[in-house]
């Protein structure tokens, strides 16, 4: 059963005292994302097993084109601030090694339904196909360690549309996937100005409702005071985005996902390994976004309901958002008339209809997802506090002790009154949070003798580290942190319109080793000096061959392998450079459309200039573009066929 986690620890604690058996989860407070499990009073020679069940939503990736499930299996070593060094998780005795005895087994089961691959990028696994309606997926090899987070990519056939996903009693799923063209209508008619707004402390004035400054955080996730960084960062939310970007091999999910969630920006998670370009592309699109605020659900049910969350997030396109409906009618129709509607104050987004009339299920899965909605978004939530600024005398240190104390409006009370509602939603829906824990107690007979002597341990005494030498992890870290720098520097010089800078990564930050040599530089430079392979490596030689002026100047050779044709000798009243910079913008929209969070900066750079070019005549630069698709529709074809033939 779950308890408030003090009287949990309390029983637990009396249990194994008493020569019983006790077993007890809890999810640590400071950093949200360790859970922990004690098992005490195990008579000698005695196993148990523990079986840990849990619902969560999936992340959509690649622009909505794909579904993340991830597994975390490892915990880094985390920096703690208090003790100025590498701590023990979760205030527990455990340790931090590199190998550990056992190994892991991996068994899914992936409904078939709009699925049109599935890949791990984490590890190689096998397919069952023989299932009529699942897939089962488990790992290629036996004896896998617990080195890495799993991670198991599902792709979709088809984008999901607006629908009511799942109903059971009590509780409603709702899914939203706005298009561009719902939020551009909904954009037109909000409010905007023209007028300079000077810049001011950032504390005292925040931004006009509706607009937001960016910020790109770069981390590995490895800290334990995750609470400290998320309130800091929280009282910045009125004003701050926050696109957060988790590095390594097994980051603090509670923190890359805080940080957005805390400032109403985006988070990402780049695999070990991996090229970082797409992600950063996908986030940078999302920064440039105007993103759609102060939207309303309406849910059209015939019956009271909360929603969850309370507040909705701010919402970009073609990215996914969920929301649930709690109500306390278990006998709440679904009809063909049932529907969730998605709108700001005048302005519709979407909206989710029933296509066909739902079972309606009892297992509390979707009340579970919402509860634990409502509980985040409490976990997250600004405290309204608030400092008297005026009249506050002088600001100089040596005046300070005669001016009253400045203490912030909000209590403890404030902070109680949060924590007391995820209790009572924690304990209603019986889900674990940060205040609350499973207990169970085996009581067992005292005069047995397997109770004379009683043990108390913790099962997890060691935690596995990333099975990575030390050394090769370190040097990962920096050429990942340093590679994802020059990404952001690539595109932030990209994008038109927009004027921001980037700190650049101090040379004496990071003194790790390295095994990375200068000839190995210099074969990583000169590796696109021949026609590079493959779609991602193409799209990147483009990018970096895009001048600063946003034209390209590729030679003959170059042109071949983009349109497949000799451009040479083709009379045009164009300048050649206008002329190869259509060519590279039809290549990218029609060859490489899929890539569109890579190139999408680069090309609308590349549009304007075009159009400055042309005299702002936005006719004459279609009509351009046009010639040039018809030119390579064929040759692009052709790829196609190569492609889905090989």
């Amino acid at each position: 059963t779950i308890k408030r986690k003090k009287k949990a620890q309390r029983e637990y604690n009396d249990a194994i005292r008493q020569g019983h058996g006790a077993y007890l989860l809890e999810q640590d407070e400071k950093s949200q994302d360790n859970f922990i499990i004690n098992v005490g009073a195990l008579p000698p020679g005695k196993e148990c097993h523990i079986h840990i069940s849990y619902v969560s939503e999936l992340n959509l990736v690649q622009n909505g084109s794909s579904i993340r499930c991830v597994v975390p299996t490892t915990i880094a070593p985390r920096y703690n601030p208090d003790k100025g060094g590498i701590g023990s998780p979760a205030g527990t005795t455990s340790k931090y090694i590199q190998t550990a005895p056992y190994t892991i087994e991996f068994r899914c089961r992936v409904e078939k339904a709009n699925i049109s691959r599935v890949s791990s990028t984490s590890h190689p696994i096998q397919i069952d196909l023989s299932q009529e309606n699942v897939y089962v997926i488990e790992f290629a090899q036996q004896n896998t360690h617990l080195d890495r987070d799993i991670l198991l990519d599902i792709e979709l056939a088809s984008n999901h549309s607006n629908t009511i996903v799942a109903v059971e009693q009590g509780a409603v799923m709702a899914s939203f996937i706005p298009t561009k063209e719902d939020c551009q209508r909904a954009m037109n008619n909000m409010k905007t100005t023209n007028e300079f707004i000077p810049l001011q402390w950032l504390e005292q004035y925040s931004p006009e409702e509706g607009r937001t400054r960016q910020i790109f955080l770069l981390t590995d996730g490895e800290i334990s005071n995750v609470n400290e960084v998320l309130d800091l960062c929280r009282s910045m939310a009125t004003s701050t985005r926050i696109f957060s970007f988790g590095l390594g091999y097994s980051p603090s999910r509670s923190l890359v996902k805080g940080l957005a969630r805390a400032t109403n920006g985006c988070f990402v998670f780049i695999p070990p390994k991996t090229s970082v370009d797409v992600y950063v592309g996908e986030q940078l699109q999302k920064a440039l976004q105007l993103s759609i605020t102060n939207v309303q659900v309406e849910w059209n049910l015939g019956s009271n309901i909360m929603s969850a969350p309370t507040k909705i997030p701010p919402i970009y396109a073609n990215d996914r958002l969920i929301v649930y409906a709690l109500t306390n009618d278990p006998m709440i129709l679904f009809n063909h008339d049932s529907n969730v509607k998605l709108h700001t104050d005048k302005n519709p987004i979407g909206e989710a209809k029933i296509d066909c009339i739902p079972n309606v299920s009892t297992d509390g899965t979707i009340a579970r997802l919402a509860a634990k909605a409502l509980i985040l978004e409490l976990q997250h939530s600004k405290l309204s506090s608030s400092m008297k600024q005026n009249n506050s005398g002088s600001l100089q240190s040596r005046f300070q002790e005669y001016n009253p104390s400045l203490t912030p409006a909000t209590t403890i009370d404030e902070k109680e009154i949060i924590k007391k509602s995820i209790i009572e939603l924690s304990l209603k829906y019986q889900i674990l949070s940060p205040y609350t824990a499973f207990i169970g107690v085996e009581k067992r007979d005292l005069c047995d003798e397997l109770c004379e002597s009683t043990v108390s341990m913790d099962v997890c005494s060691a935690i596995a580290a990333p099975l990575v030498p030390t050394d090769e992890l370190e040097s990962l870290s920096v050429q990942e942190l340093q590679e994802l720098e020059q990404e952001l520097q690539e595109l932030e010089a990209a994008e038109f319109g927009m004027q921001c800078s980037l700190p650049s990564l101090p040379k004496s930050s990071c003194d790790f080793p390295t095994n990375t040599s200068p000839e190995q530089f210099s074969n990583a430079k000169s590796e696109y000096e021949t026609w590079p392979t493959g779609d991602q490596n193409i799209v990147r030689y483009l990018i970096n061959k895009q001048k600063f002026d946003g034209l390209w100047d590729l030679d003959e050779s170059d042109l071949q392998h983009l349109a497949g044709k000799s451009w040479k000798n083709v009379s045009s009243s164009y300048d050649k450079q206008v002329l190869i910079s259509a060519i590279v913008i039809i290549t990218f929209e029609t060859r490489f459309a899929a890539m569109l969070t890579m190139w999408h900066g680069v090309v609308e750079k590349a549009r304007q200039r075009l159009l400055d070019l042309l005299g702002n005549d936005a006719k004459q630069l279609e009509s351009l573009l046009k010639d040039i698709r018809q030119h390579c529709e064929s040759y692009f074809r052709l790829l196609e066929l190569e492609h889905w033939a090989s």
